[in-house]
């Protein structure tokens, strides 16, 4: 058997999970859909991490009184054997999708903003192959990686945010809540799509993070950390450029240093920044690819992981070609239902599961 977990602890899980939830959350995350009608990502974002986090103590809560290891182990004790295949598809379509939405950003802001002139499929075909090696290596290699490289995530966030400073006016922060209650609640709940996925990770991969109560305390250390972090990065950006601009630019974070007139080496290190969050993408979609395979293993009874993660890396693969090309709009399309729906996926199995387990445990009482 060849399913390549390893043992992880509570750090360097932590740093994989937040790594994934910042990734989606700051750099994924729609401007349209965001900042069109007003800026309130900087409450929302964090917000919706909070519920996110909720979910999935619920999630690893209810494997820990079925005493189930993971999460497939749980799928199958609810749904049976088929079922069980039927409910992991859901979930494997969200991490797949976790992984697409940043690589498809940092290829656009690479394309347009740093290397012009070089092709979509040039800077993927550097991106790609490092994140196939990366997810085919384990959770024992990406957590290690992950240590390094959200600390230093963390520092050019801080340097970015800080040489912003003089240029920060809270004015740009109007009109406090976006366009209302209403657009913020719907704003909330489809970022969970954003957040659930990696959190649910956890779970997958809960016996190589030696248990559930491991694992209850890396989603918590995660989510409260990416909150923080999340909400302070909007913050910053927020009272940088109005929500008109922010609705036409590409990773606002990337630019938060563009309106200095002032060229200190500080300032201009925007292209050191850039490579730091890259990398840190390519790890959150390697541990997206790693999660979705060792589900689909596990579920549909394979021994080896290999054979699934190069299916799903391929499959990936696919639609990073078609949406940085832009052939087809069946795909936007898609996107924009996965936005609005896609959370809605992962809670009904989770919750069909807790409920049929439930029931049987009362029948046999």
């Amino acid at each position: 058997m060849r399913m390549n977990e390893g043992r992880i602890g509570v750090t360097g899980a932590a740093a994989l999970t937040s790594a994934a939830m910042i990734t989606n959350g700051l750099f994924a995350l729609d401007p349209e859909l965001a900042y069109s009608s007003g800026n309130s990502a900087y409450l929302a974002l964090p917000l919706s991490a909070l519920l996110s986090l909720v979910v999935s103590l619920c999630l690893i809560g209810s494997m820990k009184r079925s005493g189930s290891r993971d999460l497939a182990e749980h799928l199958q004790r609810g749904f049976g054997r088929v079922g069980a295949a039927l409910a992991a598809i859901p979930f494997i379509a969200a991490l797949l999708f976790c992984a697409l939405e940043p690589t498809v950003a940092f290829l656009r802001v690479l394309h347009r903003l740093v290397y012009d002139g070089v092709s979509y499929t040039a800077i993927l075909f550097f991106v790609f192959p490092i994140t196939v090696f990366a997810a085919w290596r384990g959770i024992e290699t990406l957590s290690r990686t992950a240590i390094v490289l959200v600390t230093l995530m963390l520092v050019s966030f801080a340097a970015a945010s800080l040489a912003a400073i003089p240029d920060f006016e809270t004015y740009r922060l109007y009109p406090i809540m976006g366009d209302g209650v209403k657009h913020f609640a719907y704003l909330t709940l489809t970022q969970t799509l954003a957040f659930l996925p990696p959190l649910s990770a956890a779970a997958i991969h809960m016996s190589g993070m030696n248990g559930a109560r491991s694992a209850q305390r890396t989603v918590l250390f995660a989510a409260l950390a990416s909150a923080l972090i999340m909400g302070l990065a909007e913050l910053s950006v927020s009272m940088i450029y109005p929500y008109r601009v922010l609705a036409g630019l590409l990773t606002p974070l990337y630019r938060i240093n563009f309106l200095s007139l002032s060229q200190s080496y500080l300032i201009r290190l925007d292209k050191l920044y850039i490579t730091v969050w890259l990398g840190v993408s390519i790890l959150s979609s390697a541990y997206m690819i790693n999660s979705a395979a060792r589900l689909f293993a596990r579920c549909f009874g394979q021994k080896d992981v290999t054979p699934a993660a190069a299916s799903l890396s391929l499959m990936l693969l696919a639609f990073e070609l078609i949406s940085v090309t832009g052939e087809y709009g069946f795909l936007s399309r898609t996107h924009r239902a996965l936005v609005r729906f896609g959370w809605l996926g992962i809670l009904t199995p989770v919750l069909a599961a807790a409920l049929i387990r439930a029931g049987r445990s009362r029948r046999k009482v």
